[in-house]
């Protein structure tokens, strides 16, 4: 089974959740603990458990979807992490917002659906 990792906004959960249950329905595994288990971290405890989780969710995953729906530090750092690792980056969304997003090698496409799709043509 082929495992992605979705990248977001954390304020955009919401569209995170449905673009997770779109990928879960096409029968793949999501890895993006952030999207569900994760809470607004207060301490530096908490925040260094949720970071070294999304790393090892990265690590666990087939191929990197980051959903490009607002700025996010976030999504930028584990685009990076992700492009490293040389994991197939997929972007839905325009390629605004950040120059890393017009690196060589990246798919770019305007939904879930056509995410999806290209994940099955990798």
């Amino acid at each position: 089974m082929v495992s992605v990792y979705i990248a977001g906004p954390w304020k955009c959960r919401d569209q995170a959740r449905k673009a997770k249950q779109a990928f879960e329905e096409a029968g793949f595994k999501v890895t993006s603990h952030w999207i569900d288990e994760h809470e607004d971290w207060d301490c530096e405890d908490s925040a260094q458990k949720q970071a070294i989780q999304d790393i090892e969710d990265i690590i666990n995953s087939d191929v990197f979807v980051i959903l490009n729906l607002d700025f996010s530090d976030g999504k930028a750092t584990e685009l990076g992490f992700a492009y490293g690792l040389q994991l197939p980056v997929i972007l839905v969304g325009d390629r605004t917002r950040n120059i890393f997003y017009h690196l060589p090698g990246i798919i770019k496409v305007d939904t879930i659906e056509a995410a999806i799709a290209a994940v099955r043509e990798l």
